[in-house]
């Protein structure tokens, strides 16, 4: 780091930044490691000491784990574990010139916190996806790993068939409503799965006034029949999650079973645009029960054309030219507790 990165820094922490040069920060914060891990430590140090009588403090024989890439599947009693928060005021404090939108990677690579003061709202961002890096979804089925997508084959590309990601150079596009692990290929939705890790987060939990919202922008190469292709996004809350394979599949051997297992679901459906000129936003917001402790994310597209008037499932289908990008999973609290 750079003593003007320092700088920028201490400028920020004593709100005297100027808009110029939160820009300059915010570019340096989401680009550079060092930054993002020394602004934490002198963030929490700034603002974190005035919350610490509210929050369980972290152990030092039990430091918190970060969550990314934590396997599902060996750790027995991992639906016991416990994780306590870190520390820090970042979420119950206006950020200073937050209209500028700054952005911080402040407790690991999968989360990042952001300020706005529009309705008095602070919004923690916990998934940020664009598929520009890390590694491809995996095509599993039902998710192995937290902070991992998996699900039905789909693939990262760049622009194709005319279709250009939302930012950046590249997208995720669906292929098959199937996957490696599926014994009989049929099906005419591709799913695509993501468990959040919300235990560093139950102190934000504990007054049922937390929202959880996922967006994301869908696209299709043109196509004939109207509303013949739809895009849903899901989101169910658990208060834990299964502790071996098998747990998982019995989990997601139905969309039922997993609705019933959760303690609070959302979900949305968007039809395509059959002339695919742009991107197209899903939305849904769940308000997660102070006892939930993950959130398991459903993205996915189907064709409607597909579907059996018997109620069969059909043989897998071929998608033609769907595609996703642009995640946004954020956190808040509801304005009228702020």
């Amino acid at each position: 780091m750079t003593d003007r990165d320092l700088e920028l820094i201490r400028d920020y922490l004593d709100e005297r930044i100027s808009p110029e040069n939160l820009e300059e920060l915010n570019s340096l914060l989401e680009n550079d490691s060092e930054a993002r891990a020394r602004f934490r430590a002198l963030a929490t140090l700034e603002e974190g000491l005035r919350d610490l009588a509210e929050l369980p403090a972290v152990s030092r024989s039990n430091p918190v784990e970060s969550s990314t890439q934590l396997s599902l599947v060996d750790d027995p009693t991992l639906s016991d574990r416990k994780v306590t928060p870190i520390v820090s005021g970042l979420f119950a404090r206006p950020l200073f010139a937050a209209a500028a939108g700054l952005i911080i990677g402040v407790f690991c690579t999968s989360a990042v916190w952001a300020a706005s003061e529009s309705g008095r709202q602070k919004i923690l961002t916990l998934i940020h996806e664009s598929f520009e890096s890390g590694p491809s979804p995996l095509v599993t089925g039902v998710p192995t790993a937290l902070e991992l997508w998996s699900g039905d084959f789909t693939e990262v590309v760049n622009g194709t068939g005319g279709v250009q990601p939302v930012h950046g150079e590249k997208m995720l596009q669906f292929q098959r409503a199937d996957h490696e692990e599926k014994k009989q290929p049929v099906g005419y939705i591709s799913d695509l799965y993501r468990v959040v890790d919300l235990r560093s987060f139950e102190s934000l939990l504990a007054k049922n006034d937390a929202v959880v919202s996922v967006e994301a922008g869908f696209r299709s190469i043109p196509f004939q029949d109207p509303n013949r292709y739809q895009c849903g996004i899901s989101i169910y809350s658990l208060r834990e999650i299964p502790a071996s394979p098998g747990g998982w599949k019995d989990l997601f051997e139905t969309r039922d079973k997993l609705m019933e297992d959760s303690l609070a679901t959302a979900q949305r459906w968007i039809f395509l645009d059959e002339n695919g000129k742009e991107w197209q936003k899903g939305s849904s917001e769940l308000r997660i029960p102070s006892e939930a402790r993950f959130l398991v994310l459903g993205i996915r597209v189907s064709d409607r054309n597909a579907i059996q008037s018997s109620g069969e499932e059909p043989p897998a289908v071929e998608f033609s030219g769907q595609f996703v990008d642009d995640i946004r999973v954020t956190l808040r609290r509801t304005a009228s507790n702020l």
